[in-house]
C-alpha cells in the first residue's frame, strides 16, 4: 500500500472516530406522528446516495409550529421519528437548524422498506 492510501486511510479512520464519539455526545429527540396529522407522503429516489430512497413527510399546517419548536430546542440533537410509539426510520439525522414548514425526509435501504413506512403513516395495510 502506498505512502497516500495510508494517509487517506488514516484520516479515514480518524473521521469515523470523531463521529463515532460525537454521537454518543447527543441526544436523540423523538417525534411522534399519526396518520391525521399528514399531508402528504411521497417517496424519492436519493441523488446523492445509490441505492436509497427517502420518504417526504409533509405534516398539517396545526402542526408546523410545533415541529418547528421541537427542532428549534434540540439543534445537534438526533431527530427520531415514530408512529404508534414504533420508529419508523433505522436513520437519525443530526438537526442542524429549526425546522420550518413541516416538512422531514426519512431515509431506507430499499423501496420496499420506504413503501411499507409510507403506507404506515398514512394508515394504511401493508
Amino acid at each position: 500500500m502506498g505512502q497516500k492510501a495510508i494517509s487517506i486511510l488514516f484520516l479515514f479512520l480518524m473521521i469515523i472516530s470523531f463521529q463515532s464519539q460525537a454521537q454518543t455526545e447527543r441526544d436523540t429527540v423523538f417525534y411522534e406522528i399519526k396518520p391525521d396529522m399528514i399531508v402528504q407522503t411521497r417517496i424519492v429516489e436519493d441523488e446523492v446516495q445509490v441505492d436509497k430512497y427517502r420518504v417526504l413527510v409533509r405534516l398539517k399546517k396545526e402542526y408546523h409550529s410545533k415541529f418547528e419548536q421541537l427542532t428549534e430546542e434540540n439543534i445537534d440533537n438526533f431527530l427520531g421519528v415514530k408512529q404508534d410509539g414504533e420508529i419508523l426510520s433505522p436513520s437519525f439525522p443530526v438537526i442542524k437548524a429549526k425546522i420550518p414548514g413541516g416538512r422531514f425526509l426519512l431515509l431506507f435501504d430499499s423501496k420496499e422498506e420506504a413503501r411499507k413506512v409510507v403506507n404506515q403513516i398514512k394508515g394504511e395495510d401493508e
